[in-house]
């Protein structure tokens, strides 16, 4: 992958940016920068950038057996912790709702995700929003009217989802003196 743009690059590089990525993708990104680093030594030597560049793009695409070798090494020698056990429970039943809304049992789907609801595992309310917009996602072809209501009260929770078509209260900003 190769990032351009100054806030794109700077998302991988500020050590804020890297809190948010697995240990695998910051790896990576270190992998990345380490690659960046000996192109700027070529280009120091006199290569010309482009073509620094793309003989860096030819190694990737060729499958250079060194550089196989080198990146297995660097993510086979991560040891981190692991997924916290909510979250991978989190996570299975994300996974069982939606295959059972693919398989069609719209039900099951939705008891599902509303026992993860229950459980309080999920406990913040732009987290909660976000499922109960997936449960009137799994809604919407048996009734569009509680499909609509789910969604409003998904979106009360988290005004960042989607709007639903209506019901929507629109309280008016007063000024202040």
């Amino acid at each position: 992958m190769l990032l351009t743009g100054a806030g794109l690059v700077q998302a991988v590089r500020t050590e804020d940016g890297r809190g948010y990525y697995s240990q695998q993708t910051r790896t990576q990104i270190e992998l990345g920068l380490e690659i960046a680093e000996l192109a700027r030594e070529d280009i120091a030597t006199g290569q010309a950038p482009k073509r620094a560049l793309l003989a860096l793009i030819k190694q990737c695409l060729a499958r250079d057996e060194g550089w196989k070798e080198f990146y297995a090494e660097r993510m086979n020698a991560l040891k981190g912790p692991s997924a916290p056990a909510k979250m991978l429970e989190i996570f299975a039943a994300e996974r069982a709702a939606e295959m059972a809304f693919r398989s069609g049992d719209v039900d099951r789907a939705v008891e599902t995700l509303q026992a993860l609801l229950d459980s309080k595992r999920v406990a913040s309310d732009a987290d909660r929003g976000w499922y109960l917009q997936e449960i009137a996602r799994y809604r919407y072809g048996a009734s569009k009217a509680d499909s609509n209501v789910l969604q409003v009260a998904a979106h009360k929770l988290n005004r960042y989802l989607l709007r639903p078509r209506e019901g929507m209260a629109v309280a008016k900003l007063v000024p202040l003196p």
